[in-house]
């Protein structure tokens, strides 16, 4: 039931993506899913990726540059994935530790 809007913010926008406005770009940098799908996704599909195998005779998706610049994840690094998420967790046990201390004594 927590999960429904993280997963629900680490999906939105991809089949469009250009046109989310600010305000949801900034909400959507707070899911910890987000941030492992990007990464995931210029992992497998950035750096420099050599075309992909295509048995068909036309492909859109053929260069994985086309894809990265569809999802609007060409200015991401996926260095810079992992340390946001590094840091959501660092901040989200921190927050937690302190609840909980709280609760005890309390």
């Amino acid at each position: 039931m927590m999960i429904a809007p993280f997963l629900g913010l680490a999906i939105y926008g991809f089949d469009f993506a250009h046109q989310v406005p600010w305000i949801m770009e900034f909400v959507m940098q707070g899911s910890f899913l987000r941030c492992g799908v990007i990464g995931l996704v210029i992992t497998v599909f950035g750096l420099s990726r050599e075309p992909l195998h295509c048995d068909t005779g036309y492909c859109h998706f053929k260069d994985p540059n086309i894809i990265i610049y569809y999802l609007n994840v060409d200015r991401k690094h996926p260095y810079f994935e992992i340390i946001k998420l590094i840091v959501m967790l660092v901040l989200f046990r921190v927050l937690t530790y302190f609840a909980l201390r709280r609760r005890l004594t309390g």
